[in-house]
């Protein structure tokens, strides 16, 4: 792998691979990339919220399924007669 390096204007100074030993002149100063470490940049966090928020998801989905079941009225009439 391979180092890309920059100025601190912002301009490209150029590229080296670790352990090659050449130096490169940026700003006034003569670097050397002796070695690199790997990493992603990604940060693993937590939120205490998300509970809160798959709750709420889940409840919205069921009822959800809820109002797709059909419903019906069924309606009864009382006579006065007795008799019916």
């Amino acid at each position: 792998q391979s180092v890309a390096v920059y100025a601190s204007d912002g301009s490209f100074a150029g590229v080296r691979r670790p352990g090659s030993g050449r130096p490169i002149e940026v700003d006034g100063l003569r670097l050397v990339v002796e070695d690199m470490k790997g990493s992603t940049g990604l940060e693993l966090k937590t939120d205490p919220g998300v509970p809160w928020v798959y709750a709420g998801f889940a409840g919205l989905m069921v009822t959800s399924f809820l109002s797709l079941l059909s419903h019906s009225q069924v309606w009864a009439v009382q006579s006065e007669g007795g008799g019916g």
